[in-house]
């Protein structure tokens, strides 16, 4: 399973255009055609067409390095205008034909129509792990035949799951948390190592875990879990929404039903003013971009220290039209923050971050870095769309920040 390169759809070199403000959703329109017939003409196995989950048969990825995942694929109640609401539910550790069918099982269950489900099997059980890289390739390509999918709504995806299903989904939703609205671990527990609070600002999140969970001090660290979000909460009002409970009397098992109707009632926020990126390594694996902040450079980190992500908040004042960003190095133990010395950050900006017809002024580390208009290139447009693929950002303008320079 290989990616969509950008030389693909456009060759070897991406043309640029300066753009006027009046001509951006016609550019917007341009790139995005191109990006759908590219991909339309990709070889690759696609989504199936949409039975009813009560009907789906079993369909099959095949993987980079690693087995081919087979999945289930089907819908519950009538499509709703503006595109089904999607649930990737991936299953708990086990048998996994056992493990697969008691998923599918339970996702027929939730009360949660109109809704869509993916529901893969683990490819290997000797690699039994929701979120290696052969399976991160498979959730990158799932948003980008989502984003292109006129059934699936774009704004209403979520990760769940039970058991390593969801301490899969926990990762998986603080590593993708710019793509969905909302993640929902059951029955896990993940360290907040591997999983941090930070990156789920804007993405909705429910942890349920039985509160006689003693294994693995699932129940510990939900507790955890809880004191940190409720504290980020208070100190971000409206930021951070979450529902985290110790179900009474529960064990391992618990009432599984409450997750995804809580959870299907959140939209994801595409465009936030107010971001908190921890870019950590999963698999040993980085992110290149987060909501609009693109790596352009590698920072220096080192995912075989404890030094081994960076952390970038920003807000934007609108009533100002200035960002200002704090960028630093974090100790994955002990949370110290360092500085950043190397590396350079793609900050893409639209007229939903800020007003184009203005001068923008961007602080990173109190340090003013851009004080202009900023230009407005079909080059942004490109390559925030190779990037994330996603029409809700198309960026035509950025700033770079090289951080050798602050």
């Amino acid at each position: 399973m290989r990616s969509l390169q950008t030389s693909e759809v456009y060759g070897n070199k991406i043309p640029k255009k300066n753009i006027k403000i009046k001509d951006l959703e016609d550019s917007r329109k341009s790139v995005w055609s191109a990006w759908k017939e590219a991909n339309s003409n990709f070889q690759e196995i696609k989504l199936p067409a949409i039975l009813p989950l009560s009907d789906s048969i079993a369909y099959e990825w095949p993987l980079v390095d690693e087995d081919p995942m087979p999945f289930y694929y089907g819908s519950k109640g009538k499509k709703p205008a503006n595109g089904y609401p999607l649930f990737i539910n991936i299953h708990g550790s086990g048998p996994k034909e056992k493990e697969w069918a008691a998923t599918i099982a339970w996702s027929k269950i939730y009360a949660d129509a109109p809704s869509l489900y993916y529901i893969p099997r683990i490819p290997n059980e000797k690699r039994y792990r929701w979120w290696f890289i052969p399976e991160q390739k498979a959730w990158e390509k799932l948003f980008r035949l989502a984003f292109l999918n006129d059934d699936i709504n774009p704004n209403k995806m979520y990760f769940v799951g039970i058991s390593e299903g969801g301490y899969g989904s926990q990762r998986l939703g603080a590593f993708y948390a710019d793509y969905l609205a909302g993640a929902g671990p059951m029955a896990g527990g993940e360290p907040l190592v591997n999983t941090p609070p930070l990156n789920f600002r804007n993405t909705a999140f429910n942890l349920q875990t039985g509160e006689k969970d003693f294994m693995f001090d699932r129940n510990k660290i939900t507790k955890q879990v809880k004191t940190i979000f409720d504290s980020l909460s208070n100190a971000y009002p409206g930021k951070f929404i979450h529902q985290v409970d110790l179900q009474k009397g529960k064990g391992h098992a618990i009432d599984y039903t409450l997750t995804t109707p809580w959870l299907i009632q959140h939209t994801r926020i595409t465009n936030p003013r107010e971001v908190s990126w921890v870019n950590f390594p999963m698999h040993d694996r980085y992110r290149t971009g987060f909501y609009n902040l693109a790596i352009k450079e590698h920072v220096n980190i080192d995912k075989t220290t404890d030094i081994d992500r960076a952390l970038f908040e920003f807000a934007i004042d609108s009533t100002t039209n200035s960002i200002r960003m704090n960028a630093n190095t974090l100790n994955k133990i002990t949370n110290e923050k360092g500085a950043i010395t190397k590396g350079k950050l793609l900050f893409y900006l639209d007229e939903n971050l800020v007003d184009l017809n203005k001068k923008v002024t961007l602080y990173v580390n109190e340090k003013k870095v851009f004080s202009g208009k900023v230009k407005l290139d079909s080059k942004n447009i490109i390559e925030s769309c190779a990037l994330f693929y996603d029409s809700n950002r198309l960026y035509p303008a950025s700033i770079e920040i090289d951080f050798s320079k602050l």
